[in-house]
């Protein structure tokens, strides 16, 4: 919106380029979209760029400056381990796929199986595959992104009303005679970052999907509305109650999953009860030598971070990370007084964590322990047992 600004009114482009730049600051997601998305704009607008090209090379050039301090963090171990997790590369399927097709061929060596069955083809179909997936119907408008964490049940990242008015939006884009390429480009950029990783369709990494669609939807519903009006008088009355109801059904619907049933549902991504659990410890901390808290969920030592107000500085002196695992995943495993680990043998947890206070699920500790309190989610879910081994 500032570049469009910039360029139609002849104005600075500088607020555009710092905004761009702050962006990448955000999200992994956006260091991808970004600079696809500015590539669009500069071919969109290269007349304008042709005319100032002086004031669009400051403006990049102050970008440049910003950008010194991303690129330092990105160059260390931090960035490297980051896109080491994610990649669509860190999944051994693609590889495994490629050994099964030659070994399909009479000679798994030969040329013909080297040309058509290699990495290079492999992951790029993967690739294509994960980028279409976004624009899946179910993706978009049924039961949505498979990480539950990432959804709300039963729906997707666009309401069902939203099919009619993007077919309207897209019908009538077509017919326009300019002024869609940069959305419609977008559009098409927005999901591939998602794509470059192996867990796909992915609604967080393909955020910024949600702006290109809404633009396409709500241009649709204008015209709508538009030809609506052009109506007998009753036709008109009853076309925008109907929108109104429909747009209103599916909104209360979607507020209703999300506040009634989604913690239900979804408990084990919800990760309620944190909060409380990290006020008991801490208040009682100082009678055990350690605090063992299962790794049940996820990667628990980040929130108790958070809630315990723990130092930064003193996190990142003592702090180590663990090896890769088969995904490129790190994590922490202690800090201080605390130890995250799996409860695989209960038995074998409260010989190894003697004197400690033992955090763990009801399906990981046994009965007849000294259970000294239990913690519930607002959804009626026991998220955690606490032993005083």
């Amino acid at each position: 919106w500032l570049f469009i600004r910039a360029v139609n009114k002849k104005k600075s482009l500088i607020p555009a380029s710092l905004f761009m730049i702050l962006s990448l600051y955000t999200y992994h997601a956006a260091r991808i979209v970004v600079p696809l998305l500015g590539l669009g704009l500069l071919v969109s607008y290269k007349e304008s760029l042709r005319r100032n090209f002086k004031d669009y090379l400051f403006a990049g050039f102050i970008g440049l400056i910003l950008l010194i301090p991303l690129v330092k963090d990105l160059a260390g171990p931090a960035g490297d381990s980051r896109v080491a997790g994610v990649v669509l590369f860190a999944d051994p399927g693609p590889v495994n796929r490629v050994n099964e097709q030659r070994g399909e061929h009479g000679d798994f060596s030969g040329l013909e199986a080297k040309i058509l069955h290699n990495k290079p083809v492999n992951y790029g179909l993967a690739f294509l595959e994960n980028w279409s997936e976004h624009f899946w119907g179910e993706f978009l408008f049924l039961p949505g992104d498979e990480i539950q964490r990432n959804k709300v049940p039963e729906t997707g990242q666009m309401f069902l009303v939203d099919i009619l008015f993007i077919f309207v939006g897209l019908i009538a884009i077509a017919k326009a005679s300019q002024g869609w390429g940069i959305v419609l480009w977008w559009l098409a950029i927005a999901p591939v970052a998602a794509a470059l990783t192996f867990q796909s369709p992915h609604a967080l990494r393909a955020h910024n999907m949600i702006v290109p669609f809404t633009i396409i939807s709500a241009f649709g519903l204008v015209t709508i509305l538009e030809w609506l009006r052009r109506q007998k008088k009753y036709l008109w009355v009853i076309g925008n109650l109907t929108l109104v109801i429909l747009i209103a059904l599916f909104f209360l619907r979607y507020e209703h999953m999300y506040w009634v049933h989604m913690a239900k549902e979804y408990p084990f991504s919800s990760q309620y009860g944190v909060k409380e659990l990290v006020n008991y410890v801490e208040e009682n901390e100082h009678k055990y030598n350690q605090i063992m808290v299962t790794d049940r969920y996820d990667q628990p030592y980040i929130l108790f971070l958070f809630y315990l107000k723990y130092r930064p500085q003193d996190f990142q002196k003592e702090h180590l990370l663990t090896p890769r695992d088969m995904f490129g995943f790190s994590t922490v495993r202690d800090f201080d007084k605390y130890v995250f680990t799996s409860i695989t043998n209960w038995d074998r947890t409260r010989e190894e964590f003697r004197d400690a206070l033992i955090v763990g699920t009801d399906e990981e500790i046994f009965e007849g322990t000294n259970i000294i309190k239990e913690i519930f989610g607002s959804n009626g879910y026991k998220y955690f047992q606490i032993v005083a081994n």
